[in-house]
């Protein structure tokens, strides 16, 4: 065989292949798709599979949606390889350059998740929703911190408490003036807040990265103080007035939860609903939202408090993350569950996660999951203020994610012996189709079905509600967040 032989022998062999890879491509990634998405299929379903007789299946996902779930998934990574940069601010020195950069990198190892979503913002506004973060972040490991002899260094700084009182007291009360004024740190140049920076570098507080971040604090400060008049303002006001209700709960027995509904969405709104509230007026103050857009609720999303719109958007994600981690925290030795609620089931906390009171937990549960979709139609009149399409999806993915994590609770037990999660590849197709109002219609819509689907029977259960109010208000709610998608979809 010569060589011209040879060579068109193997180009047909070469043309076969390619052909039958061409037409065996299809359904070779249909068969990937469903061997990825199996597990996680199996998860979904399993968590709406009857647990006795408390509730009904819910709406089954088709295995024709595990190769667009590849693709979300596929998608979500490739944003994580082209994440776009935390900016320097305009003229920044060298030195300022080199803080902008630790805090890049500091993002990304304190949350991930939270790193990628931020880059997705406009240019103007990723670094001051940096700062903001990692303020918070740093509060969040100021209070966290159990060892309180990491705060002897603080204590003669602080002159916190009196010096006859108890050691451990007078630690606790320099953690305390930490979280309060935290903030001053941020303008005051005085020798004692050098000072207190200096101890916080060496004290220890928190660990791995946290650690680190609290250590070299005065970085944060350097770029915070680089930023706006207003985004730096917005900042430090948040910090205050989260720093003050971190240290009214700081030291607070939580071990058989909040104390009542009050307590509870006190909390709630503390510890989440100010972060809202701080990043709406972030897109204020920047100029990319206005508030005004026809036929919203325009600059109501702009209120300040408990019960208002930005409030009750982070309350919202903040409920579905308790009610989620029930059982991590209980392992803690804290619940924020209310009290006046979990005692009209059982006399103990620690008796939800028995076999024994398994009717009484759900119906417990269920209850608790109704109060934190009351807030779903605030959270729907929110997101329909944003205008700007990077910041819509910033705002929505979160408050999906809560809706769907919620529906997923209830009347699942499983929230009991561990943590119900959304799995990797439905939490992917959130990420990619919740950037317009459409697409979390569908999501919330879908979770509405979800819930409806499960008719939960709590006969068993000795309180003062009967089965029927219970499924009276099952329905009520569900209907509230319907409404709210009718009328945004008109």
């Amino acid at each position: 065989m010569d060589v011209r032989a040879a060579y068109a022998a193997v180009s047909d062999y070469a043309s076969a292949a390619l052909t039958i890879a061409f037409l065996l491509y299809p359904v070779g990634l249909l068969i990937f798709s469903a061997f990825l998405g199996r597990q996680q299929r199996a998860e979904i379903e399993g968590s709406r599979a009857p647990k006795g007789n408390t509730c009904a299946v819910g709406p089954a996902r088709s295995v024709f949606n595990l190769p667009w779930e590849l693709y979300a998934i596929m998608r979500v990574k490739l944003g994580y390889l082209f994440a776009r940069p935390i900016p320097y601010p305009s003229g920044a020195s060298q030195q300022l350059m080199e803080d902008v950069a630790f805090c890049d990198g500091m993002l990304n190892k304190v949350s991930a998740s939270f790193s990628h979503a931020v880059r997705q913002l406009p240019e103007k506004l990723r670094l001051a929703v940096c700062m903001f973060y990692l303020v918070l972040r740093v509060l969040d490991t100021i209070e966290d911190e159990t060892d309180l002899s990491k705060f002897d260094l603080v204590i003669d700084l602080t002159e916190a408490s009196s010096e006859c009182a108890p050691k451990d007291e007078r630690r606790r009360g320099a953690q305390r003036h930490l979280l309060r004024t935290l903030h001053m740190l941020h303008a005051d140049a005085k020798e004692s807040s050098k000072e207190i920076l200096s101890a916080l570098a060496v004290c220890g507080c928190g660990s791995c990265d946290e650690a680190s971040l609290l250590a070299q604090y005065s970085r944060v400060i350097n770029v915070s103080n680089a930023l706006p008049t207003s985004q730096r303002s917005s900042i430090n006001g948040i910090c205050h007035r989260m720093g003050m209700g971190m240290a009214e709960y700081l030291g607070r027995d939580l071990r058989t939860g909040t104390e009542d509904w009050f307590d509870y969405n006190r909390y709630c709104h503390l510890v989440a609903g100010l972060v809202t509230e701080g990043l709406t007026h972030q897109f204020y103050s920047s100029g990319f939202e206005v508030f005004a857009k026809a036929g919203t609720a325009g600059k109501r999303a702009l209120e300040r408090g408990p019960t208002t719109l930005a409030s009750n958007a982070g309350s919202f994600m903040q409920k579905a993350n308790i009610i989620r981690d029930f059982s991590v925290d209980l392992r803690d030795g804290r619940s924020f569950w209310p009290r006046c609620h979990w005692s009209l089931y059982v006399e103990d906390l620690a008796q939800l996660v028995e076999p024994g009171y398994h009717t009484h937990a759900v119906a417990c549960l269920n209850e608790l999951i109704l109060d934190a979709l009351e807030l779903a139609p605030s959270s729907l009149t929110y997101l329909e203020c944003l205008e700007n399409p990077d910041i819509f999806a910033f705002c929505a993915v979160p408050q999906v994610l809560a809706i769907m994590t919620l529906s997923e609770m209830f009347g699942n037990s499983d929230v009991f012996s561990g943590t119900v999660k959304i799995g990797r590849s439905l939490t992917a197709r959130i990420l990619v189709e919740s950037g317009s109002m459409e697409g979390v219609r569908r999501w919330f819509s879908y979770a509405c079905q979800t819930i409806r689907s499960k008719q939960c029977v709590c006969t068993a259960v000795d309180v003062k509600d009967d089965a029927a109010k219970h499924s009276m208000r099952q329905k009520e709610v569900v209907a509230a967040i319907e409404a709210a998608l009718r009328r945004l979809h008109k």
